[in-house]
């Protein structure tokens, strides 16, 4: 997962109109490290075509000012730039990926036929 350290990286993930999931995070949170493996592997592993990124909200504050992000972790899904998931602090991770497969599916068959 590439950790992002400013704005200008985030808007230009988002131009390229790819999946985005926007992982933020924080260095006192040991859920966080946890999870960040976890939900990596998952993008990896089932959602080649996501691009995964972290943010660090003591480091980046203004990023997650941006997504309205105000505790950790949370994770943020966009599709064609617009945020179409949203998870914070308990995140069940089957859910999750239940809910990320469905739409990553309609989204590779939209552009499979585009």
């Amino acid at each position: 997962m590439k950790v992002i350290t400013n704005y200008e990286s985030v808007e230009q993930s988002i131009q390229s109109h790819q999946p985005i999931l926007l992982y933020f995070s924080s260095n006192t949170c040991g859920v966080c490290q946890i999870l960040r493996q976890k939900v990596s592997d998952m993008v990896k592993n089932q959602f080649p075509d996501m691009v995964p990124l972290e943010v660090k909200v003591s480091e980046t504050p203004e990023i997650a000012a941006k997504h309205m992000v105000f505790s950790a972790p949370t994770i943020l899904v966009l599709f064609d730039g617009r945020e179409v998931i949203r998870e914070n602090r308990n995140v069940s991770l089957p859910q999750f990926e239940s809910a990320v497969a469905r739409i990553y599916s309609l989204w590779k068959n939209a552009s499979e036929e585009g």
